[in-house]
């Protein structure tokens, strides 16, 4: 059984979910019968089958089997035992999938904070990082800093500036900093870590150095490109002196230089830094190496731009090849590539067409006839086929993968509705009256719905049980 559960995570690795999920669900069955349900290997495979389910974004069954799980694990350990805070920090996962869920999590922030204060006091990290999280959820952003701030105080106090707990104090308060949209004070606080470094360490010191390029954190935010592409230029001399000019973090700030030139539309000195990256990959890991293969893939929108679009197709068929070989055609990563060519002018009408049709096979094989990443892949092949004139064609498609994203993800569904919109247009188009006024029908009512959850947000329900006291 131990043998079936390996190669069930290495279907998962591969992409191919629905076969991991069929081998974990058998395993699971095998293991609750001859161990009992709450024995921790029966426990191990019931976490798999849920993490398939989130990752799928099913929502509702992930929930559903961290329920199962919590109750075994309240009815034989504390409450406050690490593996139940585990599980109710999944839940809270879980509900952030749903819509309309922002009390529930809410309330399960605080009980995860409630429990850590029990099993770890309030001045431990964890109940400090959870009563962050806390007030960060309700959009109290002053009231988090302030706790980070009186945190470092408290440990210059205790220790000193340079002391390696007030260092990580500090780290604390400049990501809070970060997810609060304080990006001057989180720049100002990033800056004060590199500098004690410098005092401590010495300039050329590789925990001064990965300072220095962490201060970039903050400059991506507040849009001042000049400043960020400074100081990665610097950071990226600083790592070629003291790692190498080939080692993975060393390629890794000139995969940021290419990024922020990418972003900025200078195509051609972003392809020029992302070919040293590919020549260094290419001498580390060989040609063929699916991470050599990934700069390519990131290099082809630049190519499409300045060489034009055989020249981006070509890339993009290389990297799908190397992809093929190595990861397999189930892996997200080479059907990510094979959308990319999919979209491509230069491809003809029928390899279009076949190429999505494949892509579609393979996600209902991988994920599941009714998953949203499916469904949308049928709804693409739907829209290649309104963009040919062959509406009737187009319409059959669109149907079916409306009506499951309803079945399967409630009438509110953002997709449902925006399918909804094209039949209604299509509808119209064709002079199918009787079918436009239908859908308009359920347009409408979907808007009065969608309406009620906004003034009503709190008694949004779904059909699972409390779990929370």
């Amino acid at each position: 059984l131990n043998a079936l559960h390996y190669l069930g995570v290495g279907y998962k690795e591969i992409g191919e979910k629905q076969k991991a999920l069929e081998i974990f669900t058998k395993v699971y069955g095998k293991k609750s019968m001859a161990l009992g349900a709450s024995a921790n290997s029966s426990m191990r495979e019931l976490l798999c089958i849920r993490n398939i389910y989130y990752e799928l974004q099913e929502a509702q069954k992930a929930l559903d089997i961290d329920r199962q799980i919590y109750e075994i694990e309240i009815s034989i350990h504390n409450e406050d035992h690490s593996d139940v805070i585990d599980t109710l920090q999944r839940i809270e996962k879980d509900f952030n999938l749903m819509p309309g869920q922002t009390s529930r999590i809410t309330e399960i922030k605080d009980k995860i904070y409630q429990l850590m204060k029990k099993k770890h006091g309030k001045d431990h990290p964890a109940t400090i990082n959870a009563l962050v999280d806390k007030y960060i959820n309700i959009m109290d952003y002053d009231q988090a800093i302030e706790i980070r701030r009186a945190k470092y105080g408290d440990a210059v106090k205790q220790f000193s500036e340079e002391s390696i707990e007030a260092i990580t104090s500090l780290k604390e308060l400049s990501n809070t900093y970060l997810r609060c949209e304080k990006y001057e004070d989180a720049e100002k606080t990033l800056k004060k870590i590199y500098e004690i470094k410098v005092k401590t360490l010495g300039e050329d010191h590789p925990e001064t150095i990965k300072a220095y390029k962490n201060i970039s954190d903050s400059y991506g935010y507040y849009d001042d490109s000049k400043k960020l592409l400074a100081l990665l230029g610097e950071a990226y001399d600083m790592y070629s002196l003291c790692f190498g000019p080939n080692h993975i973090e060393t390629l890794q700030v000139l995969q940021e230089i290419a990024d922020t030139y990418k972003e900025l539309g200078y195509y051609k000195k972003s392809i020029e830094y992302r070919k040293r990256i590919y020549n260094s990959y290419k001498s580390i890991f060989g040609e063929t190496h699916p991470s050599t293969a990934s700069v390519l893939f990131d290099m082809y929108e630049e190519t499409y731009h300045i060489e034009g679009g055989f020249a981006a197709l070509e890339l993009l068929r290389k990297v799908y090849t190397v992809y093929c070989d190595k990861l397999g055609e189930s892996n997200p990563l080479t059907i990510e590539v094979l959308e990319c060519i999919s979209t491509c002018d230069l491809v003809n009408y029928d390899e279009t067409l076949r190429l999505k049709e494949q892509i579609y096979k393979i996600r209902e094989r991988t994920l599941g006839a009714n998953n949203r990443t499916t469904l949308l892949a049928l709804y693409d092949i739907g829209e290649f086929y309104s963009e040919h004139n062959n509406i009737e064609k187009s319409i059959s498609l669109k149907e079916i993968a409306f009506k499951k994203l309803i079945e399967h993800y409630g009438d509110d569904d953002a997709d449902a509705v925006s399918i909804s919109e094209e039949l209604l247009s299509e509808y119209k188009e064709t002079g199918n009256v009787e079918k436009a006024l239908e859908i308009e029908d359920w347009i409408n009512n979907t808007g009065e719905i969608c309406e009620s959850m906004a003034y009503n947000i709190s008694n949004f329900d779904i059909d699972t049980p409390e779990i929370i006291d």
